[in-house]
């Protein structure tokens, strides 16, 4: 397997950055870290809709206010948001019955869940969740003092919480970098994730950019199958299947810049089997 180069797919005027992606519906549906607007893009165009997360909502937070959105997925309940839990007030889970129909909630049971594993305070950062079946696949990313980049494999409970079946540290190391995990989606036995390179051993601080890999897990036993580093220069934050066939998966990337320019480039990539 391996993945072609990066195109190009185009730009959206109005949003800075992504920091997760979900097709849905023939739709792309964004979310920005720095944002309180989940963002409904028409692929066609890249034109959007920016749905409020909460009233007053603003395009740009600072980050000390932010609630660091970095994990948006759905299921037959609808669409939700979760914050990345490295501060307090981003542990919160937003909910979405309908693009109409907000629920907010400040509920810690994924964030519980994912403590009572050994991962501290400093070192909790959930970059993604995607679900297969009845298996919810949890993301910490490892940018923090004790490099926890660990998936953790996990069912809900009929009270809501989370029990993790099981768990597996996945190191990154190339080109003397760590890179750590951004994002990911289930693509078929496959899950794919996004990692990036920072100058940072913080959840909290950004760093110099180093890189972005893609990579490929088996989805029953979390093996690494494959990786391949497909930018120097871009940080990588946001990837989902919108297209599949026997030989070929299509994906949606963003990246997040760290800068406020309100210009979010989208690019494609394909993973040929």
């Amino acid at each position: 397997m391996k993945f072609t180069a990066i195109q190009n797919f185009g730009t959206v005027h109005g949003i800075h950055s992504s920091s997760g992606l979900l097709w849905l519906n023939d739709y792309l549906f964004c979310i920005s870290d720095n944002s309180d607007f989940l963002f409904k893009i028409n692929p066609t165009n890249f034109t959007f809709e920016a749905i409020p997360t909460i009233e007053n909502a603003q395009h740009w937070v600072e980050k000390k206010h932010k609630r660091d959105y970095e994990i948006i997925y759905a299921d037959s309940e609808g669409i939700h948001l979760y914050g990345s839990g490295s501060k307090e007030k981003r542990k919160i889970k937003t909910s979405f019955a309908d693009l109409e129909n907000l629920a907010i909630s400040t509920e810690c049971l994924l964030y519980d869940a994912i403590s009572s594993r050994g991962i501290s305070d400093d070192d909790l950062n959930l970059e993604a969740l995607c679900k297969h079946d009845d298996t919810y696949y949890i993301f910490n990313r490892g940018n923090g003092p004790m490099k926890q980049n660990r998936v953790f494999k996990a069912r809900k409970l009929t009270n809501g919480s989370f029990e993790i079946v099981s768990e597996r540290d996945i190191q990154l190391y190339f080109n003397n970098l760590d890179f750590t995990f951004t994002d990911a989606c289930v693509c078929n036995d496959f899950i794919v994730f996004t990692a990036a390179a920072e100058a940072s051993d913080s959840t909290y601080l950004d760093g110099e950019i180093g890189g972005s890999l893609l990579g490929v897990l088996k989805i029953d036993s979390l093996e690494v199958l494959y990786t391949q580093i497909v930018s120097q220069e871009h940080k990588f934050e946001g990837i989902t299947c919108y297209k599949s066939s026997e030989t070929t998966h299509h994906f949606y990337l963003a990246e997040d810049n760290d800068r406020n320019d309100g210009a979010l480039t989208m690019y494609g990539v394909e993973l040929e089997l």
